[in-house]
């Protein structure tokens, strides 16, 4: 079996995906991080008035926490490169 018949009966087996169903988890994960990211700022912020000694946090936890969150969340909005490749290889 050649990669074309492969890749065609694997594309058949897969099932179709509804466009209001990945529409609905892309909003599911990207509310899920935005939430995500708010509660992080406002209990980070919270403890970095509280000493470190004591269970506090520095500015640098909060800078890494919120830098991380806010790299996936632009990962998402960004195209992806295996598509790209994909379809120039196609093309």
């Amino acid at each position: 079996m050649d990669e074309k018949e492969k890749t065609k009966l694997a594309t058949e087996a897969m099932p179709v995906i509804r466009v209001e169903a990945a529409e609905k988890v892309w909003m599911i994960v990207i509310w899920t991080f935005a939430i995500v990211l708010v509660i992080s700022v406002i209990v980070l912020g919270l403890s970095v008035f509280i000493s470190p000694a004591t269970g506090g946090t520095t500015g640098q936890i909060i800078l890494t926490v919120i830098t991380t969150v806010i790299g996936f969340l632009a990962g998402l909005f960004s195209p992806s490169p295996v598509e790209k490749a994909n379809s120039q290889s196609h093309g």
